[in-house]
């Protein structure tokens, strides 16, 4: 729209009229400054039905374009400030006066005290201080602005920098770890090379803690890692070959290691102790078998889970990256890829820097494209959990064996439960347990002096009713009672040393680990059970399934003998009797009533019964 010009008068009356209304001053050719010390020209301004329009040119990098808007909008929402200066101008003068005191301020002091009486005289003051305020708010703004742009513009700087040495540290470190600069090889075992020319490297990471698998005092940690190294050297006693053999198949063979999974259990100790020895044991290794020469290699790159990606999994990363808006996820998906490529050159180090060790005749390019497809490297992708069958896992053991737990079971329990024999934690759960008789707490030593937990054996399943502390609802539970004649100390808050004489009320449940249904288990389960210990599987669980599986085939083994003692007494004492019916008949006088018994519970009555019993099935074997 194009505005006639206006004459000086027309002019002045359109300006006091924007003085009245706004209370502001100001003309064509004024530069109005923004918050964020931008600028533009005001090239004209006009009424309209009552509202005051303003024609201005925005500029911003040296760049405009002119914008039409209402008065009200730029001054409400975008707190305009105004200027006469041109912005070139402006920036000069605000060098020169910034830290000046003007000539027209002094006089504006010294007039502080003159009455004015002209109507006049007051309208034009009142200009001048309109503009002389919007110029200070200027100044104001454009200081701002530089100072603003100087400090991202030195932000930018030294994000920058910050990108090139982090640059320079990755490329740093990728030569760090090809030429192994931090590296150490312990030569475990010496022996024949082998003559096969393909290496193999298997994807899973593997624990030594686990491995192992010694539960006493919470497993295997970096102080006792030499324990791994003799470990490797025995022959394992179910599958009669040596442990190495396990661990690396191949006879050219890198597996990845690490000193344990989880986090082991040290009690009140040094915090800062603790944080060192937990993060000692995460330090990974890599475990080389060349024929019977065994290595371990520390390197200061610490190994993922994985040694290298499964067959989809880099193309998967890049549509993940592509598909990403947030520069977190993507930073997080590119440390991935960085770890493989790292790992990779390891790889490549390893190869051609110790020849003697691996023993490769052919030249490998692990970063090659086209790796896989290399006839001297066989990648082994067994680091995908959902490739382990857990359907003969022990959990999915356990849990099936345990379905029918009932009052009149007859169940096992293992003698720990804090998972790790930790005495305080033991304590605790145990106090939980113990529903019908609480604990007493000694504020003076600071500790729970509770009732020793059930030791392993064999216990008798019953119900009972237990408040549900949250809705003081009763609730049927399973328990078992025992009595570990311990001595008590306190009765009813009163000093009364003596040893235990009534029982106590231990609460199970069918999910408790230390808990396995007991006479659901036959002779034939027990080479499944011995399978379950080794079975890789169960390795990461290690602390809770060995003791159990372990105490229970010791306990159900030595309860088979006690059956083939009492089965050959059954055999003297009656004719005509076969061994098979007289297991037959043990059988059933162990199970066939609600409460399950064992043989020596009432001996007489059991030679008896399972004697004539034998009989009644040989009779009906013979005909």
């Amino acid at each position: 729209m194009k505005i006639k010009k206006l004459n000086s008068q027309e002019l002045k009356k359109l300006q006091n009229k924007v003085i009245e209304q706004y209370d502001t001053y100001f003309e064509v050719g004024y530069h109005i400054y923004d918050r964020d010390g931008y600028y533009g020209i005001v090239e004209d301004f006009w009424y309209e039905e009552e509202v005051l329009w303003i024609q201005y040119k925005s500029i911003r990098y040296y760049k405009g374009e002119s914008k039409k808007t209402t008065f009200k909008e730029l001054n409400s929402y975008y707190k305009m400030h105004f200027s006469k200066h041109s912005p070139d101008e402006y920036t000069e003068k605000l060098k020169t006066e910034m830290f000046l005191t003007h000539d027209d301020d002094k006089e504006i002091s010294n007039e502080t005290g003159i009455m004015i009486q002209s109507k006049d005289v007051l309208e034009e003051r009142k200009k001048e201080l309109i503009i002389k305020t919007n110029d200070i708010n200027a100044k104001k703004s454009m200081i701002e602005s530089i100072y603003n742009s100087k400090r991202w513009e030195l932000m930018n700087m030294v994000e920058n920098f910050q990108k090139e040495i982090k640059k320079i540290k990755k490329l740093l470190f990728t030569l760090e770890v090809y030429l192994g600069i931090e590296e150490g090889v312990y030569q475990i075992q010496e022996g024949k090379y082998s003559d096969n020319e393909q290496l193999t490297i298997r994807q899973r990471m593997l624990f030594m803690d686990e491995e192992v698998g010694n539960p006493l005092d919470g497993g295997l940690e970096f102080t006792n890692i030499n324990q791994f190294d003799d470990w490797l050297l025995k022959k394992h006693e179910y599958f009669h070959c040596k442990n190495y053999e396990l661990l690396a198949p191949e006879e050219k063979c890198i597996v990845g290691l690490r000193v344990r999974r989880n986090k082991k259990e040290r009690g009140n100790i040094n915090p800062f102790v603790k944080i060192n020895l937990e993060a000692e044991d995460m330090y990974t290794y890599i475990l080389i078998r060349n024929g019977e020469n065994v290595y371990r290699l520390w390197s200061q790159l610490e190994l993922d889970t994985k040694l290298f990606p499964s067959k989809t999994e880099m193309v998967e990363l890049q549509e993940k990256y592509e598909k990403q808006n947030s520069r977190y996820d993507k930073d997080v998906i590119e440390e991935k890829v960085d770890q493989y490529r790292h790992q990779f050159i390891l790889f490549q180090g390893l190869v051609d820097r110790l020849d003697s060790l691996m023993l490769m005749y052919k030249q490998i390019n692990f970063l090659s494209p086209t790796i896989h497809q290399n006839k001297y490297v066989n990648f082994i992708y067994d680091g995908d959990d959902n490739l382990l069958d857990d359907e003969k896992g022990y959990w999915k053991w356990h849990k099936k064996n345990n379905k029918g737990i009932k009052e009149g079971s007859r169940v096992f329990l293992i003698g720990h439960y804090s998972g790790n024999n930790q005495s305080s934690r033991e304590s605790q759960f145990v106090a939980r347990r113990l529903y019908k008789k609480y604990p007493y707490y000694s504020a003076m030593d600071n500790i729970w002096n509770v009732t020793p937990a059930p030791k392993k054996g064999v216990y008798i399943v019953e119900t009972d009713k237990k408040t549900n502390r949250r809705d003081k609802d009763e609730v049927e539970i399973l328990k078992i009672m025992y009595n570990p004649k311990d001595e008590v100390t306190f009765v009813s808050w009163e000093y009364d040393p003596h040893t235990r004489k009534n029982r106590l009320s231990f609460e199970i449940q069918k999910e408790d680990y230390f808990v396995i249904n007991y006479d659901t288990i036959e002779e034939t389960d027990l080479l499944y059970l011995e399978y379950m210990m080794y079975q890789r599987t169960n390795r990461k669980d290690y602390l809770h399934v060995i003791p159990a599986l372990q105490t229970l085939i010791e306990y159900k083994k030595k309860e088979l003998d006690q059956e083939e003692q009492f089965a050959k007494l059954c055999l003297s004492n009656g004719k005509d009797i076969d061994a098979l019916s007289i297991k037959k008949a043990i059988r059933w006088w162990k199970v066939k009533n609600k409460w399950k018994r064992s043989l020596y519970d009432d001996e007489t009555k059991a030679l008896r019964m399972i004697t004539n019993k034998a009989k009644k099935y040989t009779n009906e074997n013979t005909n």
